[in-house]
């Protein structure tokens, strides 16, 4: 980035002399392709400096000397339609579109329930609904965990991946008391000793680092600036169970054994053209659930227990295994109503869809 504005430098001088450059990027295309802080705000619903119109101009500027790029994303919004043919004009195109929900069928994790709650964010000076949402998601876990061993116990059969992890979304600390933020967890955490398993761990991860806490809220000694944290929640060794994050949760969280999220923000950013509101931080949240919690080993003992215990048995295997639960409060503007309306009728699909359609091709 800091080369591109300096003259005569030698990385220019390579783009030029070999005029054939290729250059290859991923995930950054997903969000750094918005040229202008209007744009950033029409597709994340807020403001700011840092909308990263650095990256696109220097693509741009490396195409212009000759070098031809590609860029992958597994998130597509908005930007990459409005924002590159602008800037690139007829040079620029997109090469495929998100699959289908059928196509996709298969290769995710199914919703088991979607649901707004009872309350909303004007409920949030009861801290009873925080001690009452981290031992739902909890027992989640704990019950995903026991069911899957049960459920193979006097079988022939093992699943090496058994452990399963969930998700909570915070507010954002501003100082007021009726918000949900990491403080509130951690004070909950401490003050209900037995909310979380004596083997259970759990972490909380922002944009200033992380740190993992034991079932008490003392700190472990685990923490950092990284993304090791990830390796904690994914290992099958390890006691990580709980995942606490504030915005973050809406990139960089890859962990395909997440049966159950809660999220206890609700974002109310509008664009600044038409006033609508953005639900971008909302789609990817619950996206980070949709990720599968199936490999070849998981498929090939789902058809075993369906071929030497009946089809029940099998799809009890499924729904415990590759399911989520998720839960998110309603406000005035609809966030969540309208978000988990849009996740079911564009990228997710449910169990049942998934029966429907497992032995209708069978």
């Amino acid at each position: 980035m800091h080369q591109m504005n300096v003259s005569n430098n030698r990385f220019i001088q390579l783009v030029q002399d070999y005029a054939s450059v290729t250059l290859v990027t991923r995930d950054e295309m997903s969000w750094g392709t918005t040229t202008s802080a209007d744009n950033y705000k029409n597709n994340q619903g807020y403001s700011g400096t840092k909308y990263r119109g650095t990256y696109i101009k220097n693509l741009y500027t490396l195409f212009s000397l000759g070098c031809d790029f590609y860029g992958f994303t597994a998130t597509p919004n908005r930007e990459q339609l409005g924002e590159l043919p602008i800037e690139f004009e007829e040079n620029m195109e997109i090469i495929n579109t998100w699959p289908t929900q059928t196509e996709m069928l298969l290769f995710q994790k199914w919703w088991q329930s979607l649901k707004t709650t009872d309350y909303t964010t004007d409920a949030y000076w009861d801290k009873s609904i925080l001690v009452k949402e981290i031992r739902h998601l909890v027992d989640e876990v704990k019950q995903r965990e026991r069911h899957l061993e049960d459920l193979l116990d006097g079988t022939p059969y093992s699943d090496s991946n058994s452990k399963f992890t969930c998700m909570l979304a915070v507010q954002t600390d501003t100082g007021k008391e009726d918000r949900f933020t990491v403080n509130s967890v951690l004070e909950t955490i401490e003050r209900n000793p037995n909310l979380i398993p004596k083997d259970y761990t759990w972490i909380v991860t922002t944009a200033d680092g992380w740190i993992e806490y034991d079932h008490k809220g003392n700190t472990t000694g685990s923490s950092g600036n990284g993304s090791e944290w990830l390796s904690l929640m994914n290992s099958q060794t390890e006691s990580a169970r709980l995942l606490v994050v504030i915005y973050k949760g809406i990139y960089g969280v890859n962990i395909p054994s997440l049966c159950a999220g809660v999220a206890l923000r609700n974002p109310t950013g509008k664009t600044g053209d038409t006033k609508e509101t953005v639900r971008t931080s909302g789609q990817q949240f619950m996206g980070r659930f949709n990720r599968t919690n199936l490999n070849e080993h998981s498929w090939k003992l789902f058809k075993d227990l369906s071929k030497d215990y009946g089809d029940e048995v099998g799809l009890d295997y499924l729904l415990t295994k590759n399911t989520f639960t998720f839960r998110a409060p309603d406000d005035i503007n609809n966030y969540w109503t309208d978000t988990i309306e849009d996740f079911q009728t564009n990228y997710g699909n449910s169990f049942g869809q998934m029966i429907n359609h497992l032995y209708l091709h069978s």
